[in-house]
């Protein structure tokens, strides 16, 4: 396996771990026209676009919502299924999956691996870090 020395995050072919450590450069030269968000690559940006546009073309049978891509639709779909709800022992708050319960599990329990190089913030989820990154970024 070929890892980040940044994050440690694991791939298993080497183009993989190319495409990235690309993730972690400042340099995002493809930006959308609607929002000014910025992106590495130029299908990242395309598929950013989608989400601009008003042509959700799947359709949630049950609660009517739409949306742009299938996968999001069927991660969509997981919240509507009971039978496979994960709960927090703490505060019975429930997911859909599995890895959101331990991240939101860690914040109860002050585990906050994900830290931010520009100041002091902390966080339990490394989406949540990247996000705040992002203000920095933007100076």
């Amino acid at each position: 396996p070929y890892s980040c020395g940044l994050c440690k995050k694991s791939f298993v072919v080497k183009s993989d771990l190319d495409r990235h450590n690309e993730t972690h450069s400042q340099i995002r030269q493809f930006s959308c026209e609607i929002c000014g968000k910025s992106f590495i690559h130029k299908n990242t940006l395309n598929a950013h676009v989608l989400k601009h546009s008003e042509q959700a073309c799947f359709s949630c049978e049950v609660c009517n919502k739409t949306y742009l891509t299938k996968c999001s639709l069927r991660r969509h779909l997981r919240t509507h299924d009971e039978d496979d709800k994960f709960s927090c022992n703490i505060c019975g708050k429930k997911f859909t999956e599995m890895r959101t319960l331990h991240i939101h599990e860690r914040r109860h329990m002050g585990d906050l691996p994900y830290s931010c190089n520009f100041c002091d913030k902390k966080y339990a989820a490394k989406g949540a870090l990247v996000k705040h990154i992002r203000v920095h970024l933007r100076r």
